[in-house]
């Protein structure tokens, strides 16, 4: 009877198609022939795609019209597909029996050949190609670390060919300059100070501006009505560079800390929303329909089903906004603040220490680096099982 009401209450949704995984397996064997003659006689009058999970095989030929045989392990992949071609209402005659006498021996001999009766057909066939001997260089993270310690190479030696062939070191200073730069500026406490700064304030308004926007950005994508609200709001001040507020966000919120981070949650916010938005629409409707099938509230659709397939898309827009972020927090600094890299690159602008601007760029560069690997880790350890891929 509980088999009965589970899909009934399936088929009150009218779904496009069936998923059902091993739903008689723990009835007797009288039962599941009535059930499995239900469930055909539902099929005849509904026409419905199902999706039947089985490990009995005289349950799937006589349910069947496709079967995918699957492989062993917990790894598993579809092996093969096989047409059963037999009229229906179908029993466990001594056509299915033949039927099934003749798959596994076939099975075993390893030959997937068409029976004699034509009623079962593989369609797929699984190849395996012979390994080929590994050399050093295909090791994917040793080519990697190669290549990227060959751009950086390139690059010291295209820079120190320019600074010569320049040689005005208050133009282009060479890489030891810069590196001189770097140790006095080092040694008086003033980048260590300065990085503390810009990276703080990157920090809190990262966190807040991500916080309302993935919010946001689900609602958007959930509700017409909060994206109708919303969405006008979102395309007016999009286009608007943080940049043009920094007068603004000066004048409201002072010259301190405040400003500066609020210009961040501002560009950090918009960026995450509109990427989170974009997830939500772009889930295939058949994910919903499949989850409704098995009985989810919309609740529960929007928790295990929504959230996790937008996820993706969600750390796209963190990673973007982290960019815009470290622009962000640099033209604020060079306007309005007493500490943090931009404060550093403007003011050696003013005393003509060009060795100093080239250590702060560079600083920038290591910064949003270092965060961006730091974002990757995170999201290819703990976002693994949604398929995220940065």
């Amino acid at each position: 009877m509980r088999q009965r009401l589970q899909i009934a209450r399936v088929l009150a949704n009218d779904p496009g198609i069936l998923l059902m995984d091993e739903p008689f397996g723990a009835l007797d064997a009288q039962t599941r022939e009535i059930m499995q003659q239900e469930l055909s006689r539902i099929w005849n009058s509904r026409k419905k795609t199902v999706l039947f999970i089985t490990h009995d095989i005289d349950e799937a030929l006589v349910l069947g019209d496709r079967i995918a045989i699957m492989t062993a392990g917990p790894a598993a992949t579809i092996k093969s597909f096989l047409n059963i071609a037999l009229p229906r209402p179908r029993e466990l005659n001594e056509e299915l029996l033949r039927l099934r006498r003749e798959g596994k021996s076939s099975d075993r001999a390893g030959s997937h050949q068409s029976h004699e009766a034509g009623a079962m057909t593989e369609i797929t066939e699984v190849s395996v190609e012979p390994a080929r001997k590994r050399r050093l260089w295909d090791n994917a993270g040793i080519s990697h670390y190669v290549a990227f310690g060959a751009s950086l190479l390139c690059a010291l030696i295209v820079w120190t060919a320019l600074a010569w062939w320049v040689g005005k070191p208050a133009f282009l200073p060479s890489p030891l300059a810069t590196l001189d730069g770097a140790i006095e500026l080092i040694r008086n406490g003033q980048l260590a100070e300065n990085v503390t700064a810009s990276l703080s304030r990157i920090v809190v308004g990262y966190i807040i501006g991500t916080c309302i926007g993935i919010p946001l950005g689900l609602f958007m994508g959930k509700s017409k009505i909060v994206r109708a609200f919303v969405d006008p709001y979102v395309e007016f001040f999009r286009f608007i560079p943080p940049i043009a507020f920094v007068t603004l966000a000066i004048i409201w919120f002072g010259l301190g800390e405040a400003s500066k981070i609020v210009l961040i949650v501002y560009t950090t916010l918009f960026m995450v929303a509109i990427n989170t938005m974009i997830g939500v629409l772009s889930i295939e409707p058949d994910k919903h329909f499949a989850a409704l099938c098995l009985g989810a509230s919309g609740r529960q659709v929007f928790f295990h089903v929504t959230i996790p397939a937008a996820i993706p898309s969600i750390v796209t827009g963190m990673k973007i906004a982290m960019g815009n972020s470290f622009m962000t927090v640099v033209s604020a600094e060079m306007i309005a603040a007493k500490t943090g890299v931009g404060y550093l690159i403007m003011n050696s602008r003013l005393f003509l220490l060009t060795e100093w601007i080239f250590v702060g760029i560079i600083t920038l560069g290591l910064m949003g680096f270092v965060s961006d690997r730091a974002l990757r880790l995170v999201a290819n350890t703990m976002l693994r099982r949604y398929a995220v891929k940065v």
